[in-house]
Formats: structure tokens, sequence, C-alpha cells
């Protein structure tokens, strides 16, 4: 599930979403409105990103129902290469309107050309772990 807004999620019909699971999901949520779309593609958040009204998709996204379905809602889409969709550079990271962070890749200058102030952070380690911890060095203290 991709949030686009306050109103409006993507899911995907793909192995892990169903129909029945969608309509569960509307009546769960019925303020959403609810875009959906077959798919062969496994984790659609590793193929789309959408903060504001710009959405980067990986190139197995470009020209599909989808992709005509944010150009319809008025979307902004950069369509990046597999390569930079396996380099996780589609995964940035919002952290303020038109702030983000992301890993070093070509897609950061096309993201400023769209006004958005790039943090580039070199998360190589992090990544081979599938962005989570495989070694602490230090005690965490979880209670808050």
């Amino acid at each position: 599930i991709i949030v686009l807004n306050e109103k409006k999620v993507v899911i995907a019909v793909d192995g892990g979403a169903n129909i029945e699971g969608i309509k569960k999901f509307k009546r769960t949520f019925s303020n959403f409105d609810v875009i959906a779309f077959k798919t062969k593609l496994q984790e659609l958040n590793k193929y789309l990103n959408v903060v504001g009204n710009v959405a980067v998709m990986s190139e197995e996204l470009a020209y599909t129902s989808l992709y005509y379905k944010l150009k319809d809602l008025e979307y902004e889409i950069i369509v990046t290469t597999s390569r930079e969709r396996e380099r996780m550079a589609i995964n940035f990271l919002p952290i303020k309107e038109r702030r983000v962070i992301n890993v070093p890749s070509p897609l950061n200058r096309r993201l400023k050309r769209y006004g958005f102030d790039v943090i580039e952070v070199d998360v190589s380690e992090l990544t081979k772990g599938n962005a989570g911890c495989t070694d602490l060095v230090v005690l965490v203290d979880y209670t808050l």
C-alpha cells in the first residue's frame, strides 16, 4: 500500500494483495479512495515513492495503468532505471516538505530539478542488512 495523500492510496493486486483484501481495506478505511491496479511486481514500495505531487517510479511501472492514473491526477512523474531501484534510490525518506534523504544516485539531480533539497547519505552498510540493524555496539533503551 502506498499512501498518496490524506484521501488516496494505491494498492497493487498481486500475490500479496487480492480483491477480497482490497474490499476489506475499503470497508475498514472507508475515508480512503483506493486506486487498485494489477501487477506481477511484489513489494510495490520498492518501485514507487510519492511525496507531494511528485511520483517516482521504476521503469517497470512506466506506462502502466498506474502511470496514467497518476498523470490524470496531475502528479509529476519521474521514471527511474531498474538499476536505481536496485540501489534503493527510489526509497528516499521525506523529512520535510520538499526535503528528502537519499542514497547517492543520479535520481537526486532530477529531484533537485523538481525543487527538492536532497541530503545524500551513504547507507551502503545498512542496505547490506536490508536496512535493519545487524550489529549493535551500544545498548539501546527502548523505553520511552
